[in-house]
């Protein structure tokens, strides 16, 4: 019965995986169409396009963009010390399974890293995009060009877009064009609201246009996605909080079951019945979790 869940829930955690994924690319393909419009300059350069084209490399560069230096010397101190760790205190344990207990915490904890520090990054992205914008924007109407406002941004601004839009001028200096340098900005921030930017100052370098009064939108639409967010999880958060802790209550009895009458316990997760009712426990979690998540969802436009 255990099995058969267990093969189950993988499944639909693959099924819905592949479905995320057909979408996004349906979504990019959409997005590489709309800037496929944007001019491309057919002048042969020198200069070696270096813009990661697999899977592969496009995640090393977005994890390189969100790890710090201390964050990969961190993981790297964690990969090599947790399974030497287990290995040396776990010793009733076989010795493949204290290596491999050490590597899954490690993997686990750089999960957690990473999706830590992608909402540190989407935070700070949502809260500068806006001053950004607005900042292009004043330039661009005082008749600045956009790579001389590009350079005001790295001026004034400070942190996460400081340091992108630095290295945009500094590829514009080297001579790449502004394409090739807004598509590798692309892949360190791969945000839409950033996409529909890089767009808007493509197809203005090339087919001309009000760019003002397109930042100026972008801008406003940041602005009121950021304060729906916010009302959103001032209005959720009660039933958010009452949730979490009715989610974590069952785990708590058990492991007070467990101390206090291990026989209990024994017979909950050794006998069928009771993994019938573990099974059903940790289901009904599962799905009232996700309902609450899907229904206090606010997607982000970034």
């Amino acid at each position: 019965m255990i099995y058969i869940s267990v093969v189950l829930l993988l499944l639909g955690s693959i099924i819905y995986a592949l479905w995320r994924r057909s979408l996004r690319m349906r979504v990019t393909q959409r997005l590489i169409g709309l800037h496929s419009q944007a001019h491309q300059d057919s002048a042969p350069s020198i200069l070696r396009k270096a813009t990661p084209s697999t899977g592969m490399s496009r995640l090393l560069v977005r994890l390189d963009t969100l790890f710090s230096t201390q964050d990969k010397a961190l993981l790297l101190a964690l990969l090599i010390g947790l399974p030497a760790l287990n290995f040396m205190v776990l010793g009733m344990i076989d010795v493949r399974w204290r290596i491999a207990l050490g590597l899954a915490a490690t993997a686990a904890m750089a999960l957690m890293l990473f999706v830590m520090r992608k909402k540190q990054q989407i935070e700070e992205f949502e809260q500068s995009m806006v001053q950004v914008l607005g900042l292009i924007s004043r330039a661009v109407s005082a008749g600045l060009s956009v790579p001389q406002a590009i350079s005001q941004v790295t001026e004034s601004q400070g942190g996460l877009m400081s340091r992108e839009f630095s290295r945009i001028e500094d590829q514009l200096a080297l001579g790449h064009g502004m394409r090739y340098a807004l598509n590798e900005a692309c892949i360190r921030l791969p945000y839409k609201a950033f996409r529909y930017f890089t767009i808007a100052l493509l197809l203005n370098q090339s087919n001309g246009g009000q760019l003002r009064e397109i930042l100026h939108s972008l801008s406003r639409t940041l602005h009121e996605n950021r304060a729906m967010q916010k009302k959103v999880k001032s209005l959720t958060s009660e039933p958010r909080t009452a949730a979490r802790f009715l989610s974590l209550l069952p785990l708590g009895l058990l492991t007070l079951v467990a101390w206090i009458n291990p026989s209990l316990f024994l017979l909950l997760i050794e006998t069928e019945p009771g993994q019938s009712v573990l099974i059903y426990c940790a289901v009904s979690i599962l799905v009232g979790a996700i309902t609450l998540h899907l229904m206090t969802k606010n997607k982000r436009f970034t």
